[in-house]
């Protein structure tokens, strides 16, 4: 058993809420840079989003540090950015709508929180607070499984930002150091939710090599033949060009044979045609 240290837990604690504050940054640039969300799921962020609703709620009803307590505003916040992004990107809608959908969405969940708060304070037995508590942990483990379907669709690892990865599981193991060093009973419930995210991002990282790889091979592939087909098309569409001419002048010598007088007209076409 390890001895309690307020400090250690405080530090930890703070640079696990820092990074669970800021790592859907790197995601969200890298989107905006990219102008497509391709391989990277929407439903990740709206029930990342949901998940945030319920830790905001209970991180105050538990009273826990200032930091701990903007953490999942933050989390909200680039949540709501990056569903934003994916809808638009995704599914097709104008951005004018995409940034109205994350709005108002940001109004509800800040009016959901509230009210989880005061129920929460109502409630004398705890369970509700508790509960807040657990459907926001397994909610944050759920919403991975969606980026897996993703994996599966384009056989690649695309569109997600590595630097985004590392930071969240980096926030995963400070957060598990800080609950080793906090004192009383080990939040076991906790604990694994972050576990358990860093075990899925970890398996996101190890099919980037796996995966990869034979998937740009493909691209690549499409892209020669792509260029092929190009040449022959235009390769194609010249040759029809040299027949149509010489159908031309094939006409002109029938004319002129069916009528002397064309003749002259026929040798004018020939150099006109030649020349071209």
């Amino acid at each position: 058993m390890v001895a309690p240290n307020k400090t250690l837990e405080t530090a930890f604690g703070t640079i696990g809420a820092v990074a669970w504050s800021l790592q859907i940054v790197p995601q969200i640039i890298k989107t905006w840079r990219r102008r497509d969300a391709a391989g990277l799921s929407t439903s990740l962020w709206i029930v990342w989003y949901l998940s945030g609703i319920f830790l905001g709620a209970y991180n105050i009803v538990q009273n826990l540090s200032i930091a701990l307590q903007v953490q999942p505003q933050c989390f909200c916040l680039f949540s709501a950015i990056a569903a934003a992004q994916g809808i638009h990107y995704n599914h097709d809608r104008s951005v004018m709508a995409s940034w109205l959908i994350c709005i108002l969405s940001l109004l509800i969940g800040g009016g959901v929180e509230t009210g989880f708060v005061f129920a929460a304070k109502a409630d004398a037995s705890g369970k509700f607070t508790t509960a807040l508590g657990v459907i926001s942990a397994v909610l944050i483990v759920i919403g991975l499984l969606p980026q897996f379907w993703e994996v599966w669709k384009f056989k690649a690892v695309i569109g997600v930002s590595y630097i985004f990865l590392l930071v969240d599981m980096s926030g995963g193991v400070f957060s598990i150091l800080s609950l080793v060093w906090t004192e009383g009973e080990f939040d076991a419930v906790a604990s694994a939710s972050y576990a358990a995210v860093i075990v899925l991002e970890a398996a996101i990282f190890a099919l980037v090599p796996i995966l990869n790889p034979s998937y740009y091979r493909r691209q690549a592939r499409k892209h020669d033949e792509g260029t092929q087909s190009t040449q022959l098309e235009a390769a194609g569409a010249s040759s029809a060009e040299e027949e149509g001419m010489a159908e031309k002048l094939r006409q002109a010598h029938k004319v002129a044979e069916e009528s002397p007088r064309e003749a002259a007209s026929v040798d004018r076409r020939r150099v006109d045609i030649e020349e071209v």
